[in-house]
């Protein structure tokens, strides 16, 4: 006879965790790490926008910065 408690803990073991956290376990990260990341990030869609489209890039980051304070 199969043993439904050690199936039932080895599905729970796979589905828990979500996909990414479950193969890369991530430590937290703090407000200021976080804040850091999203700067980064934002910098890096601005100069990808503005090579992309070839606009200033002051021109980009004020109307990005107009947009985050709305």
């Amino acid at each position: 006879m199969v043993n439904l408690t050690a199936i039932k803990n080895i599905k729970n073991s796979f589905f828990v965790l979500p996909f990414k956290k479950r193969f890369h376990q991530e430590k937290e990260l703090s407000f200021e790490e976080k804040q850091n990341q999203t700067l980064i990030d934002i910098g890096y869609k601005l100069k990808r926008f503005r090579e992309k489209h070839s606009i200033c890039l002051e021109r980009v980051a004020i109307v990005t910065m107009i947009r985050i304070n709305l």
